[in-house]
C-alpha cells in the first residue's frame, strides 16, 4: 500500500558506513556497524541489524529483514519480503518471500516462496504463497 502524503524517516546508527554511491529508500533502519558498500541499492522499509554487510552491486528489495551479521556478497539481487537469519551469507540471487535460516550459506539462486535450511543445501518451495506467508507471520 502506498501512502503518497507520508515521508518515512530513515533511522541510521552513527557507526554505519554507507558508500556515497549507494542508494537508500525510505523507512529504513540500520543498526550499529552496518556497512552498505558502493553501488548498492536498498529498497524501502528494510531493517538491517548489527554488523551486517551489503556488498557492492547488491540490490535489496522492499520489506526485508536482515538479522545480525548477515553478509550479502557480490552482484546479488534480493527480492522483497525476505527474512535473512543471523550469520547467513548470500552469494546468489533470492526472489520474493524467502526465509533463510540462521547460519545458511546461499550458493544457488533461490526461487520465491521458499525456506532455506540451516546449511543452505535444502530448499523447500511452497506452491501456496498463503502457507509461506502464515509461516513468516508466525516468526
Amino acid at each position: 500500500m502506498k501512502y503518497p502524503n507520508i515521508n518515512f524517516a530513515n533511522i541510521i546508527h552513527p557507526s554505519v558506513r554507507i558508500s556515497p554511491s549507494a542508494k537508500l529508500g525510505e523507512g529504513i533502519f540500520l543498526a550499529a556497524n552496518v556497512i552498505i558498500d558502493s553501488k548498492s541499492v536498498i529498497g524501502n522499509h528494510n531493517i538491517i541489524l548489527f554488523s551486517s554487510v551489503v556488498s557492492r552491486f547488491v540490490t535489496l528489495g522492499d520489506y526485508c529483514f536482515l538479522s545480525a551479521n548477515v553478509n550479502i556478497i557480490g552482484n546479488v539481487n534480493i527480492g522483497g519480503n525476505n527474512y535473512l537469519g543471523v550469520k547467513s551469507t548470500i552469494t546468489k540471487d533470492i526472489k520474493h518471500q524467502v526465509l533463510v535460516n540462521s547460519g545458511s550459506v546461499v550458493v544457488k539462486e533461490i526461487t520465491s516462496n521458499s525456506i532455506v535450511s540451516n546449511h543452505g543445501d535444502k530448499v523447500k518451495n511452497f506452491k501456496s504463497k498463503e502457507i509461506l506467508k502464515r509461516m513468516l507471520m508466525s516468526l
